[in-house]
């Protein structure tokens, strides 16, 4: 295949994936949001992050077509416009909005810069690689730290109601039935808690523990609520089933920031229609923990607060965090890791260019390497969560492993000689 015809599977690809992501019918939000809102909805800051991030591999292509990076943003400020123009008139669902537009060019715009300059983005002089280094190594600690944040309770001042298996919210109906429903002690009616002020102070000290006694219903296809502590709008604390999981989660920090928050799920506890649960979930000592006991016994599953967990906060789907899960946090922790250790492999050297991996492995990469592994082991004790594990540790060095080796390969794709 020719680049031209690489170019032109890119964009078309790129532009498939902008269509399936923006203009398919939605259900009717439950708010609707104002045109020029800029961070829009209970979940504004997921829409920013994954709104620039749809646009950048299209400014990508545009340029790799032939285009220059001024007029491929105009490109996808086009295209957006457009989109926003026909989800406002045209596209059931859908809100239209000035943020959008802005994220939407902004992201067309950062790909269409990468590539019309990926050879001085991947092959920078050794100084300038250093300074980077700096820069990303206190990028990737300012985000560990900031998930250790975004983790701790954050409960504003409001009535706080409950609902028993409510039926008007965004989530499946749930076809059973709840006998008992206590947050920290405190009776949760179906309608306003008398001791709402009482109960969001005991939340906010850190130790939540809800229970739930109920009859199990028909295992629903997505989310269901079972009891639910908040609001209309405005979660407190969620107990309730996906198939045959219960799922528990509780409003943390980064809901402020218009953020997700993450839960756990204990898989496959949940018995089949009639039968009578006792669940009991919460937070306790930094993490989350859920039990459920039913005719058959009883399941009990604990889940660390970890700052690892900072990819939970902008995926585009409700996510109960799974055993599995490790792996992918190790996987954000290679990912945080990367720029610093490579481009520490690029300013360790007294030359201008790599000539072998080996050469990666300098002073300065592991002094960056080193400061990503003090951040790793003092910021957790800092925020009192539990040490980071062995899969966290082997995701840093995975990714730093690979700064090192891909320095010297990229630097000779970038087009770099060893100067005579």
């Amino acid at each position: 295949m020719t680049r031209r015809t690489i170019a032109a599977v890119a964009l078309s690809m790129a532009v498939a994936a902008i269509a399936v992501a923006t203009l398919r019918p939605a259900p009717p939000p439950t708010i609707p949001l104002p045109v020029l809102c800029l961070v829009c909805g209970e979940l504004g800051g997921v829409d920013v992050v994954l709104n620039v991030a749809l646009f950048v591999p299209l400014g990508i292509a545009l340029v790799a077509a032939g285009m220059t990076w001024r007029r491929a943003a105009l490109v996808a400020a086009a295209l957006s416009f457009g989109i926003e123009a026909m989800q406002y008139a045209l596209i059931t669902g859908r809100d239209a909005s000035l943020s959008d537009l802005l994220t939407n060019t902004t992201g067309g715009t950062l790909g269409a810069l990468f590539a019309a300059h990926w050879r001085r983005v991947i092959a920078p002089a050794p100084r300038i690689a250093r300074a980077v280094s700096l820069v990303a190594a206190a990028v990737t600690l300012g985000i560990l730290a900031a998930t250790a944040a975004l983790l701790r309770p954050a409960i504003p001042p409001m009535g706080i109601w409950g609902q028993w298996t409510p039926q008007k919210l965004h989530f499946e109906p749930y076809s059973g039935t709840v006998r008992d429903f206590r947050i920290n002690g405190i009776v949760v009616p179906y309608g306003l808690v008398p001791q709402s002020g009482t109960l969001r102070q005991r939340l906010l000290s850190g130790a939540t523990r809800a229970h739930v006694e109920f009859t199990a219903g028909r295992p629903p296809s997505r989310l269901s609520a079972i009891a639910r502590a908040g609001s209309r709008f405005q979660e407190v604390i969620l107990v309730g089933a996906d198939g045959r999981d219960l799922v528990f989660r509780t409003r943390l920090a980064a809901r402020d920031w218009r953020l997700r928050a993450p839960g756990i799920a204990l898989p496959n506890v949940l018995p089949r229609e009639g039968e009578p649960v006792v669940a009991e979930a919460g937070l306790r000592d930094r993490r989350w923990y859920a039990t459920v006991i039913t005719a058959k016994g009883g399941v009990y599953r604990s889940v660390p607060f970890a700052v690892s967990l900072g990819w939970t906060f902008i995926l585009p789907f409700d996510h109960a965090l799974a055993p599995r899960d490790a792996w992918i946090s190790a996987l954000w922790l290679a990912v945080l890791a990367f720029p610093a250790s490579y481009c520490g492999a690029r300013g360790g050297t007294p030359r201008p260019r790599l000539r072998t991996p080996r050469d990666g492995f300098n002073a300065w990469w592991k002094a960056a390497m080193l400061v990503l592994a003090l951040g790793l082991f003092t910021i957790p004790r800092l925020a009192h969560f539990s040490a980071a594990g062995p899969l966290e540790w082997l995701g840093l060095a995975v990714g730093g492993i690979a700064g090192a080796l891909l320095a010297a390969p990229l630097d000779r794709l970038a087009g770099g000689k060893e100067p005579p």
